[in-house]
């Protein structure tokens, strides 16, 4: 009988102590707080939007990052749907406007097209449309866009002004645009006001201008290149299988239900009252700004995109480096850590290349990054850290134009990172 109640004992024993081990395996692995990399994340998120939140009507902030020791991103999304209903949390899944990083993927397609010897970086616009500059035509372009080439037209180097400068937008969900009504208005206004300094119009090659006109003329030229009626149906296509597992999709037509559904929502300032514009169709920004996804899908086609694993994989690093000219000099850049330093000019001091924007910060070596410049409402960037491998991509809705403060939101999420892998980083 004592020998059987020390065998229960024994058993009782190893059984506490199992359920005891289970208990502490199964909290040590779910516990937040055994990655200080996360708290310090979720901290810095949590300050933004609070210094944001009243100054410009932000209502939550979504970040997906991804470091090279591993094999999927992390993402965090804090705040609500919408200012004005805190009943509905903002969740990873739900999406931004993205802006101008639409552009590099108007140029990954145009690259497609060049690596398959349809097109050519120096081909001109008169070569590609010489019947757009029939004078006897109503709508025929100015003459000085004849010798605009690709190359300019991907640096913002082409002289041709900003359609948004020049047009009047509503901003009414049921305005329409096409991509030729928007070109056939900048060349109307051009020719009525002349080239001046007035709408940032110069001689082609001669310095830089942010124009969105740059990619809506590409977004015609790969249409007369393909055949294809429409960008949307070009674009469409090479997303589709991105599309596979990821959010992100080009609307010039006003969002399915489905997705406006899943949107975080935008908000813009007129006069004294304040306006929701995620219905607004994004037909005006078309091949300059249409993509709309999550945090999570930017960051995968991000780092895609620099290690050149993209589909159709045309866009290299190398490429960009190449091609890259001076903010806002416009002219090539020979020694990007003189010239494209941090601070050093407008637009944080970056240079700009196909695109996108490269910056060489002291002691952290040399960034690309792009931000949603075009967009109504929302602010979403993304940053690469060239040296280190980091992708970062971070989207908040903002009234506020200002992209600098999610740049140096997205810097100081890269050095928190640099910090927890112990790589690269000094004081």
């Amino acid at each position: 009988m004592q020998h059987k109640r020390k065998k229960l004992t024994l058993a009782l024993i190893i059984m506490i102590v199992g359920i005891m081990a289970f208990w502490w395996l199964s909290h040590k692995n779910t516990d937040n707080t055994s990655d200080p990399l996360d708290l310090q994340i979720q901290q810095s998120l949590q300050n933004y939007l609070n210094q944001n939140q009243m100054k410009n009507h932000t209502s939550a902030i979504q970040l997906s990052i991804w470091l090279p020791t591993e094999q999927s991103p992390r993402s965090y999304t804090l705040g609500n749907q919408y200012w004005d209903d805190a009943t509905v949390p903002a969740t990873n899944a739900m999406m931004f406007e993205w802006g101008s990083i639409t552009e590099e993927y108007t140029n990954v397609l145009l690259f497609q097209l060049i690596n398959q010897h349809l097109l050519r970086l120096d081909n001109t616009l008169f070569q590609i449309f010489p019947e757009a500059f029939n004078q006897n035509n109503a709508n025929s372009w100015p003459n000085i866009w004849e010798n605009v080439t690709i190359a300019e037209l991907m640096n913002m180097t082409s002289g041709i002004p900003d359609y948004l400068n020049l047009i009047n937008f509503n901003y009414t969900p049921t305005q329409r645009f096409t991509s030729q009504s928007l070109i056939d208005a900048v060349s109307h206004h051009q020719k009525q006001l002349g080239c001046t300094s007035a709408i940032n119009c110069f001689m082609p090659g001669t310095t830089w201008s942010y124009s969105n006109t740059n990619y809506i003329l590409l977004s015609l030229i790969a249409q007369k290149i393909t055949y294809t009626s429409a960008f949307n149906d070009i674009m469409n296509s090479f997303l589709a299988p991105i599309q596979q597992g990821n959010a992100v999709y080009y609307y010039t037509t006003p969002l399915p239900s489905e997705l406006f559904a899943h949107m975080i929502h935008g908000y813009y300032l007129s006069g004294n009252n304040y306006f929701d514009g995620t219905a607004i169709n994004l037909s005006f920004m078309a091949a300059a700004g249409a993509l709309v996804g999550n945090m999570s899908s930017l960051v995968n086609m991000t780092r895609a995109l620099y290690l050149n694993q993209l589909v159709p994989g045309t866009f290299n690093i190398k490429e960009l480096q190449e091609g890259a000219v001076q903010v806002p000099t416009g002219q090539a850049v020979s020694d990007p850590t003189t010239q494209c330093e941090l601070g050093n000019a407008e637009l944080l001091g970056s240079c700009y290349a196909r695109g996108i924007m490269e910056v060489y910060v002291p002691k952290e070596g040399l960034f690309w990054w792009s931000t949603s410049e075009t967009s109504i409402g929302y602010r979403t960037l993304y940053l690469w850290d060239q040296n280190q491998n980091i992708a970062i991509a971070i989207a908040a809705n903002s009234v506020n134009s200002d992209i600098s403060t999610l740049f140096y939101q997205a810097l100081q999420i890269n050095m928190l990172i640099r910090r927890s892998l112990a790589v690269g980083y000094s004081e």
